[in-house]
């Protein structure tokens, strides 16, 4: 008897309409157009740094040296990019890609 035909290979899937996938919503759904997963899930994210930097900020007196004016852009940056990066880190990106990782 002859051998059985291989089954047809599954349809290939590019990485790039895989990330778009995740990114973007399906097309045919204008109302969604602006809804799209990684915004979803920014956006609670967010609200929570703005809540905390507000917080960091409430009843706090103006810095009285430059060091104690570093040490509170510092807490700020860590609130609003993430340990480690700075609004120096953002505008070095700004100037190199014309868009922001970040915003303000």
């Amino acid at each position: 008897a002859p051998p059985a035909p291989a089954p047809p290979a599954p349809p290939r899937i590019s990485w790039l309409s895989r990330l778009g996938s995740r990114l973007f919503p399906p097309p045919g759904d204008p109302a969604k157009f602006f809804t799209y997963p990684a915004l979803s899930r920014g956006l609670p994210s967010r609200r929570r740094d703005e809540e905390r930097l507000l917080a960091f900020f409430a009843g706090r007196a103006p810095p009285d040296t430059a060091e104690e004016a570093r040490a509170v852009g510092g807490r700020a940056d860590a609130i609003l990019y993430g340990r480690g990066l700075t609004s120096a880190d953002r505008q070095v990106h700004l100037e190199r890609y014309g868009c922001v990782a970040w915003t303000d």
